[in-house]
């Protein structure tokens, strides 16, 4: 869902983006969950993304505010993995992160953190 919206939002799907969320979901999940999300995403790449709106309303009802943190930290790494983040992927992220109610100060604290872990790991 979210993952793919950003991989996306830069209008070209990128081999190490495609590799890290693979990667996360086979180490956090397993290989089954990890086949199950591509093929959904596979299924989505091609067509028009469900609307960020709906998909973060859905979201906000399931998951507390320290898992909507968890996710828009995942998602700054997904977009990072190429070593840039696009400005549209910023701003699809900030976007993602006001329909969470992500306050502006914890979301350029997970866009520190994430891009200060990647520029020690270069």
């Amino acid at each position: 869902g979210l993952s793919a919206i950003v991989i996306k939002a830069d209008g070209k799907i990128k081999k190490q983006e495609l590799d890290y969320v693979k990667n996360f979901f086979r180490q956090n999940f397993g290989a089954a969950k990890s086949k199950m999300y591509f093929k959904v995403f596979n299924d989505l790449k091609d067509k028009e993304s469900p609307s960020l709106n709906s998909l973060c309303s859905q979201i906000n009802r399931n998951v507390n505010h320290n898992g909507r943190l968890q996710i828009i930290h995942f998602l700054f790494a997904v977009a990072s993995s190429d070593h840039e983040i696009a400005d549209v992927e910023l701003k699809t992220i900030k976007t993602i992160a006001n329909y969470f109610h992500i306050n502006n100060y914890d979301f350029q604290s997970h866009k520190f953190h994430v891009l200060f872990d990647r520029s020690t790991s270069f």
